[in-house]
């Protein structure tokens, strides 16, 4: 069962919005991601923890390698958002891309 596109694709594109995502001096790709804004959640123990940077979930499938210090341009309902990676790690099943970011492209 191909799990990406089953299920991951579909989900990315009701949840998601469309993307470019640029590594610094190369070529822009084409994406889906599905931002995660800072929040607040409380732990078992009930203390608050807040969630201190924005997020960006990023198909495996539609790039392969992310780098620190990329511009990810985003279409949001109010208009283009522009982000610069920061940290990135794989999901536990190696599918996905979680990628800190920072407001605003590389200077």
């Amino acid at each position: 069962v191909d799990f990406d596109s089953l299920v991951l694709a579909p989900g990315f594109r009701i949840f998601g919005h469309a993307a470019s995502y640029t590594p610094p001096g190369g070529v822009s790709v084409a994406l889906t991601v599905v931002l995660r804004r800072p929040e607040e959640a409380a732990n078992e123990s009930g203390i608050a923890l807040i969630e201190a940077a924005p997020m960006a979930d990023i198909r495996v499938a539609e790039l392969a390698a992310p780098v620190e210090g990329a511009r990810l341009d985003v279409v949001l309902p109010g208009g283009m958002v522009s982000y610069t990676t920061r940290s990135y790690a794989l999901d536990a099943e190696g599918i996905v891309w979680r990628i800190e970011l920072q407001e605003g492209g590389p200077a």
